[in-house]
């Protein structure tokens, strides 16, 4: 049984409700639409002893010729467990323009799924487009603490966060697939009352795809 989930916008709350699934619910707001449709500033966080396989900003679809948007979602996760997929934003158009930009993923705490090996099974999605024509930009990925995914996709900047009490790790994140940071506008690190020290070694990603910086 799933505790309490808050489901709100970043200025208002829309709602404060009891999640009653079992194991493998999805918590989000969805929404498939017939024509155009948007879907923006939702903030969902999954807490605690919560158990999920997707967790969603936003996910929005359309069957018609319409466009849709999933803009500026936050989900926050800070304790509790994925199984399967984590997505800031997704939008999918059949044959118009998808847009999912401005999406933020805060990895706080909390458990990941991890296969026998220790290998990553969670995919996580910054803001996802599909359609005749799409647009993914602005999607912030946020780490706290150490994790170990499947893969990371649809981020263009990064921040990490030293956790106090690390002097040395192997990777903040680690991915089974590399990191594509091709697409990447900014990465950035915060160490604030860190107990680094001259030699200790914190690598920020496993794993990357050789990648230019973007003028």
């Amino acid at each position: 049984m799933l505790g309490p989930v808050l489901i709100h916008a970043l200025d208002d709350v829309i709602c404060d409700f009891l999640a009653t699934s079992p194991e493998g619910a999805s918590l989000g707001i969805k929404e498939d639409v017939v024509g155009n449709g948007s879907i923006t500033g939702v903030s969902v966080t999954i807490a605690d002893n919560q158990i999920a396989d997707m967790v969603y900003g936003a996910q929005i679809t359309t069957t018609g010729a319409g466009n849709v948007t999933a803009n500026d979602n936050l989900v926050i996760v800070d304790g509790g467990t994925v199984n399967e997929t984590i997505y800031g934003g997704y939008a999918m158009a059949t044959t118009g323009a998808a847009t999912a930009s401005n999406n933020t993923v805060d990895l706080k705490s909390g458990t990941l799924k991890k296969n026998e090996d220790g290998s990553g099974v969670v995919n996580v999605y910054g803001g996802h487009a599909e359609g005749a024509k799409t647009e993914s930009e602005n999607n912030t990925l946020k780490v706290h603490n150490p994790f170990t995914v499947n893969s990371v996709q649809d981020f263009q900047n990064y921040e990490f966060y030293i956790p106090v009490d690390v002097s040395n790790v192997n990777a903040l994140l680690t991915g089974t697939s590399p990191v594509n940071l091709a697409a990447t506008d900014e990465i950035s690190v915060k160490a604030i009352d860190s107990a680094l020290v001259k030699g200790n070694t914190v690598n920020l990603i496993n794993k990357v795809f050789p990648f230019a910086c973007r003028a």
